[in-house]
């Protein structure tokens, strides 16, 4: 199968989130998207993390809705922080028979060069990015030509996480978030989530 990955801490997942992997769904005719749920990006602070299993669960609460989409837990059992390179290989250790690509944001595509072992990564996947907020796709012009990195006309992710959260914070109205699934903002009421101490 055709798989795309979509890395990241969900911290909270909101729609756009969703959109990105519908779009990446129709532009490359991917099987499935896996939500790779992160429990330690190593270049995010980990104290403005929710639990683990809050995050999980915002994304299983999130995607049930749609056949193609699944939340992908391997992280968990990786050492932190995680790289995705060690994560794409244990994937491809565990899965060989499928096929995988990697989506990533515009600015995370700037910092390419940046991340570890990236020659592997393309080595292993191809790499979907898509637009996001400001950025420009004009960064890591060590990976701008190569034919294994596509650029996807998806709508433009400019709501972000810690925008979210720092709503919540400031408002304790869940509710009066529209980018957040129903079902997520009831959870997030729930668990009492990202409220002020």
């Amino acid at each position: 199968m055709k798989i795309g990955l979509f890395f990241g801490s969900f911290n909270p997942i909101h729609k756009s989130h969703l959109e990105i992997a519908k779009s990446m769904i129709q532009w490359k005719k991917l099987d499935e998207i896996w939500f790779v749920v992160t429990p330690q990006n190593p270049q995010k602070d980990p104290s403005i993390l929710a639990p683990n299993e809050n995050r999980i669960k915002m994304v299983e609460l999130a995607v049930q809705q749609y056949k193609k989409f699944r939340v992908e837990k391997i992280e968990l059992e990786l050492p932190t922080p995680n790289y995705t390179v060690n994560t794409m290989e244990a994937l491809i250790n565990r899965d060989p028979e499928n096929k995988f690509f990697l989506i990533i944001g515009a600015d995370n595509f700037e910092n390419l060069d940046s991340w570890k072992n990236p020659e592997r990564i393309l080595e292993i996947s191809n790499i979907l990015v898509y637009p996001r907020g400001s950025s420009q796709i004009n960064g890591s012009r060590l990976f701008l030509t190569d034919k294994r990195i596509e650029f996807i006309q998806a709508p433009l992710l400019n709501d972000s996480s810690s925008n979210i959260r720092k709503s919540i914070e400031e408002s304790n109205k869940v509710n009066e978030i529209n980018d957040l699934p129903k079902e997520v903002k009831l959870y997030i009421e729930s668990q009492e989530l990202y409220r002020s101490q």
